[in-house]
């Protein structure tokens, strides 16, 4: 991870995205950023499961 100006951020970008470096720009992707939070709910649920037992 390393730190970024905001003003080099692309004007999309949103709380929790993930950006990445292309042609000396960054960008935010969204299915990679997407990919993420379905993990994240689907690590979240299974914790949610274990802790009813």
């Amino acid at each position: 991870m390393i730190d970024i100006g905001k003003s080099k951020l692309p004007k999309n970008a949103e709380d929790g995205d993930v950006i990445i470096l292309e042609n000396r720009r960054f960008c935010a992707n969204k299915e990679e950023t997407d990919d993420r939070r379905k993990e994240i709910q689907d690590l979240t649920n299974e914790l949610v499961e274990y802790e009813k037992q």
